[in-house]
């Protein structure tokens, strides 16, 4: 424990974050990286459904408008998530 620090679950805390920070950042490359391989796992059918998806997902708003939005078109996306999702192992 830090001598300058009274609270004893600083060090324990700080320590969590940087391991979570670690995993966040990991598992945002891993997915970031299989855009293009999932695109490719999809039925021609499904390429703008899905392009429509990942526009959602990569906008630069924040995580409730994303959700509006998935809320929002979810009849026309519904599909395509289904089979995104089926392949995450």
């Amino acid at each position: 424990m830090d001598s300058d620090n009274l609270n004893p679950f600083a060090d324990a805390g700080a320590r969590a974050t940087r391991i979570a920070d670690g995993n966040n950042a990991a598992a945002q490359a891993t997915l970031t990286a299989s855009w293009d391989s999932i695109r490719q796992m999809l039925p021609a059918e499904d390429q703008t459904d899905f392009g429509e998806l990942e526009k959602i997902v990569k906008a630069s708003t924040d995580h409730n408008v994303k959700v509006a939005s998935l809320v929002n078109n979810i009849s026309s996306l519904g599909s395509v998530v289904m089979k995104v999702l089926s392949h995450v192992p």
